[in-house]
Formats: structure tokens, C-alpha cells, sequence
């Protein structure tokens, strides 16, 4: 009988190990699980995020191109306005020299 008592021991011990092992590989499946649940949370979470940088990149890019151009066309407004200015300096400039006003005193 004690034979029979050892190897229902060791059967015994035998099955536990063998339900721990099954029992572990059914947490870890469940565990994978909940991480493919996770990453795929995650994956539209980042897309979702990707579109937004891409949408708020488009919309900065229009205001810089607005705000370039704006400045463009104020360089070219403000070159026309010192070409006039320099236009009319020279006449005035021209003007005092044929009446013989200047600045060393004759009126």
C-alpha cells in the first residue's frame, strides 16, 4: 500500500503541476489578449493624433504663406512709396535750385 500511496503522491503532485501550468498559459493568453486590446486602443489614440499635427500643420502653413505674402506686397507698397518720396525730393530739390534758394542764406 505504501507503494500505492507514493505514486498517488506523486500523481497527485504531478496533476497540481500539470493545473498550474494549465492555468498559468490561460492567464497569459488572457494577458495577450488585453494587450492586442490595448495596443489597438492605443494605435487609433496615435492616428487620431497624426491627424490632428497634420491638420493644425496645414492650417500654420496658410497663415505663414498669408503673413509671406502680406509682407510681399507691403515691400513692394513701401518701395513705391520711397520711389514717390524720392521723386518729389528731387523735384523740390530741383525746384529751389532754378529759383536760386538754398541754404547759404539768398532768398
Amino acid at each position: 500500500m505504501s507503494e500505492e500511496n507514493g505514486n498517488n503522491g506523486d500523481d497527485d503532485r504531478r496533476q497540481r503541476q500539470m493545473d498550474f501550468i494549465l492555468e498559468q498559459q490561460a492567464q497569459f493568453a488572457v494577458d495577450i489578449q488585453l494587450l492586442k486590446e490595448q495596443t489597438h486602443e492605443q494605435k487609433i489614440i496615435v492616428d487620431g493624433l497624426l491627424d490632428l499635427q497634420n491638420a493644425l500643420t496645414a492650417t500654420v502653413m496658410q497663415i505663414a504663406n498669408g503673413t509671406v505674402q502680406r509682407f510681399e506686397k507691403q515691400d513692394a507698397q513701401i518701395a513705391a512709396t520711397n520711389e514717390s518720396v524720392n521723386q518729389l525730393s528731387a523735384t523740390v530739390d530741383r525746384y529751389i535750385k532754378a529759383r536760386g534758394l538754398g541754404s547759404n542764406g539768398q532768398s
